[in-house]
């Protein structure tokens, strides 16, 4: 059958045409320059645009210092050692040895990982000319030339154009988060919650998770923040990700296509009150609704228990948020330096 046309996501529409700007702005410098090597700088643009001007900001920086210390070896190696090996098994030990150490730094976390796969590509490009009769480092240079001026200017497009700063986007991914968790626990209430759709739940919130702790690490690289405040942001998401995972996994084992016993439902609405609540409260919007309902029953199920005392968690929201909103925020950064 037809399927309903989705509206177009802004953010993401902007998004594409920054990244397509780039590319065009890269593509059309080197066609004018007749710079044949240098098309490297469009794969760089793809590589090194994110979400936001902190990340993009993040993974260029990485690719720059992999640039700098790949082109470094560079020189070192066809400069001083590859003019004394004389022999084959030489020459393999020294790209054996070469590619060893920086595939060590590739199996890192992505702040060596990054920089280390990017002066491996560097050192290939310097190595790969020893085959000629002349060797030279003009490949390796222009590539090198390359990947820095796609990293200029992406982090330009990106900072200039329509920027999307990454301590914006924790906010409203957390009440997100809250929100699907409350329409999921609104659902079981009313006996038409099923194990696939809470399947679905679990995988949108953790993907969600993901982007959000994505952000707060990204909004280091924007403003000069204070060790409280990154602290209580990061209280914020750790509170909101217990509490929608304990939900979760609790619905997961024990959701049921019939309806539940009303004393059930009421702790089902109660909590999911203080999600909806909660994620009205993080978003910075009036709550309109009710109140959550009375206590759960002593004699209450222990996988209801485990629901209204998992949303019980979310009282020390509004303590954390108080704190966080009297830290001022911190001074911009420009381009990630004070």
């Amino acid at each position: 059958g037809l399927q309903p046309v989705r509206e177009p996501n802004p953010a993401m529409v902007k998004h594409a045409f920054k990244c397509s700007a780039t590319i065009m702005a890269c593509a059309l410098f080197c066609i004018a320059i007749n710079w044949s090597m240098g098309i490297g700088c469009v794969e760089t643009v793809m590589l090194v645009v994110q979400g936001t001007f902190g990340g993009t900001l993040l993974i260029g920086g990485l690719r720059m210092a992999g640039v700098v210390i790949g082109y470094t070896l560079a020189i070192l190696l066809v400069i001083f050692l590859i003019p004394t090996v004389t022999t084959l098994p030489g020459f393999w030990m020294v790209c054996g040895g070469t590619l060893f150490l920086t595939s060590w730094g590739v199996a890192g976390p992505l702040r060596s990982s990054v920089p280390c796969l990017q002066a491996m590509i560097v050192v290939d490009f310097a190595l790969l000319q020893v085959t000629q009769p002349d060797i030279s480092l003009l490949p390796a240079m222009n590539f090198a030339l390359a990947v820095s001026m796609g990293v200029l200017v992406t982090v330009a497009v990106y900072w200039l154009l329509w920027p999307v700063k990454a301590g914006k986007v924790v906010r409203p991914t957390l009440s997100f988060m809250l929100e699907r968790v409350a329409a999921g626990l609104h659902r079981a209430a009313s006996g038409s919650l099923s194990a696939q759709a809470v399947n679905v739940m679990q995988s949108t919130v953790e993907e969600e998770l993901a982007k959000c702790v994505a952000a707060h690490t990204h909004a280091q690289f924007e403003r000069h923040e204070s060790t409280q405040r990154h602290e209580l942001a990061l209280r914020a998401i750790v509170v909101v990700e217990q509490a929608c995972h304990r939900v979760l996994v609790t619905l997961a084992s024990h959701v049921s296509a019939r309806a539940p016993a009303p004393e059930i439902v009421q702790a089902l609405e109660g909590a999911a009150t203080r999600f909806a609540r909660a994620s009205a409260l993080v978003a910075g919007k009036p709550w309109s609704g009710g109140r959550e309902g009375e206590s759960v029953a002593t004699e209450a199920p222990a996988w209801i228990v485990e629901v209204t005392h998992a949303s019980a968690l979310l009282e020390r929201l509004p303590g954390v948020l108080a704190e966080l909103d009297t830290h001022p925020e911190g001074e911009s950064v420009q381009l990630g330096i004070a």
